[in-house]
């Protein structure tokens, strides 16, 4: 038998496409046998691939755990190696808000930053850590070329504790001043997480399971599971 490989690239395996997250229910992936004839997988890398999410205002985060069988079919339980890793989280669930106008806006040309105020706080008083998140502008109007570069998605670099300015990153050097108008919304960023996971605890079986959690009208959120395993083979090609 050949001795075991050190990287995880002997096998990769797509498990779901996307996923409808008003569901908070489990969403399963296909069993992977761990041990077979000419081959034995010990390791994997776990990677959870998530898109922005759609809707109006709510959260919606996904979990993905890998679990366990003997058989393949029945009794499936979470697995955790020794040290720990078994399970990933999306680190930043996705908060949205319908399109809301701007009282006011200014913008920097030497750092690009676009500071908006938005009247009603549409995320609440206390909308948290945005960082990661990107909001979107339209209809953004004023003085200079520059203007409609003004219109797009950029990122959310803070937001003020009262919840009613926004401030984004927006290219620099841009002609434009005394901005009025428009209106801005709020998605999140794709996301990438990965864990490598020890599977030489686990049974013979193993699959992905992802479980996407919402509140509010979160209508979606395009999610993919995939897993890479390695370990040893009589054909290096396995």
């Amino acid at each position: 038998m050949h001795p075991f490989f050190t990287n995880i690239s002997g096998f990769l395996k797509t498990i779901v496409g996307p996923v409808n997250a008003t569901a908070s229910s489990e969403v399963d992936g296909a069993a992977i046998q761990l041990d077979g004839p000419g081959y034995q997988y010990k390791s994997a890398q776990v990677v959870l691939y998530l898109g922005a999410a759609t809707g109006t205002a709510g959260t919606a985060s996904v979990a993905l755990q890998v679990q366990q069988s003997a058989d393949g079919s029945t009794s499936w339980t979470s697995y955790t190696d020794p040290q720990g890793n078994g399970a990933v989280t999306d680190a930043s669930p996705a908060t949205l808000t319908a399109t809301a106008g701007t009282s006011a806006a200014t913008y920097n040309s030497t750092t690009g930053l676009l500071v908006i105020t938005i009247s009603g706080a549409p995320l609440g008083a206390s909308p948290g850590n945005l960082l990661g998140y990107n909001g979107t502008t339209a209809s953004v109007t004023g003085t200079g070329a520059g203007c409609p570069s003004l219109n797009g998605s950029f990122p959310v670099v803070s937001i003020t504790s009262s919840g009613t300015v926004f401030t984004l990153q927006a290219p620099t050097g841009l002609v434009a001043s005394g901005l009025s108008n428009g209106t801005l919304a709020f998605t999140s960023a794709a996301q990438q997480s990965t864990i490598n996971v020890n599977l030489s605890g686990a049974k013979q079986f193993v699959r992905l399971a992802i479980v996407p959690t919402v509140t509010g009208s979160v209508t979606s959120i395009p999610v993919v599971g995939v897993v890479a395993l390695g370990g040893s083979s009589e054909n290096p090609a396995i």
